[in-house]
Order: C-alpha cells, then structure tokens, then sequence
C-alpha cells in the first residue's frame, strides 16, 4: 500500500500486479485524473483523503496500523532513495561533463537519492534542490534545524507538493549536504 499524489501511486500499483498481490493506494482529494486512472488501470484501489499528501499518508499509516498491510512511503525509506539515486546515475552517463543538477524537491527522496548518487561519483557537481514558492517546505525547515510543516500549498505541480519534508535524521543530512 502507498500514498501518493500519483507518480509513486503508479508505481506501487504496477508492481503489486506484476506480484500478483493486492494494492490500496490513498491520494489527496484533486489528484491529478490520469495519475488517479493509471493507478486504478495497474489494479490498485484508490482512496482520497485529504487536500495534502500529508492527509493520505496519515490515512495510509492508519490503515496500515488497522489492517497490516505494508506501507511503502513515498519518499521517507531508505530503498525508496536508493532507487531515486538511479536518476543521478543516468543524468551522470547522460551528460558527463554536467556541472550542476536541479532536482525537484518534494518530500526529499528524490533529491537525497540523486544527490548520495551524484556526489559519489563526482563531489565537484553541485545539486541543487527546487521547490514551487507555493509548496516550498524546506528553507523553514531548514532553517529551523528541523521538519516544520506548511499551513498551506498552492502549486500545479502535484508532485511536489509536500508540505513536510523527511523525518529521517540519515535522509535529512544527505539531503541538506547537496548546499555545494
């Protein structure tokens, strides 16, 4: 199970059918409709809860604790970064001689992932991690020492929009690490 504004809804979705197990997926109310259909066309059953991820993952969690399914977080897991950190790998063999990789900034797996990749094969790349001025999460948080949550979001683009960054002392070291 998983909660997702969609992209690791999706994911989730397809590899449970290809295992052949169930899936239940919990997306914030307003997710975007092909990312919602895809998940449901994988074989996943969709749950809206909430106007944030943060709703669908409280959801999940609650789910997770009543039912024991397996919760596979969308971004705070440490095999959920080692597969982002795939995307700093085909950006190196991509393009070789780059010297600086934004990567969008949600939750932070991506950037973590992309940045432990990245900079153990070339430290001298910087990685720089963006975020929607509506959904941007993480100079608070940062600047607190610590994940502070967003009253409000406001941004098109979904995949971002998460209004608190990592948990994880492990994960917020390699993500804050990247200010190079």
């Amino acid at each position: 199970m998983a909660a997702s504004a969609g992209n690791h809804a999706q994911g989730v979705a397809l590899a449970a059918q290809l295992l052949g197990i169930k899936s239940t997926v919990f997306m914030p109310e307003g997710a975007p409709i092909p990312k919602e259909k895809a998940t449901r066309g994988y074989g996943a059953d969709v749950i809206f809860h909430g106007r944030y991820l943060e709703n669908a993952l409280e959801a999940a969690h609650a789910f997770a604790a009543e039912t024991g399914a397996v919760l596979i977080h969308p971004f705070d897991h440490v095999d959920i970064v080692a597969g982002q950190g795939t995307v700093g790998l085909e950006i190196l063999e991509q393009t070789p001689d780059v010297e600086t990789v934004l990567v969008p900034t949600g939750g932070g797996g991506l950037l973590a992932g992309v940045a432990i990749a990245v900079k153990a094969l070339r430290p001298d790349v910087r990685v720089i991690g963006v975020q929607a001025a509506g959904a941007a999460a993480y100079p608070g948080s940062l600047a607190e020492g610590r994940p502070v949550p967003l009253e409000h979001m406001t941004t098109m683009a979904d995949g971002i929009a998460v209004g608190r960054p990592v948990t994880s002392p492990s994960r917020r070291s390699a993500t804050t690490s990247t200010r190079s």
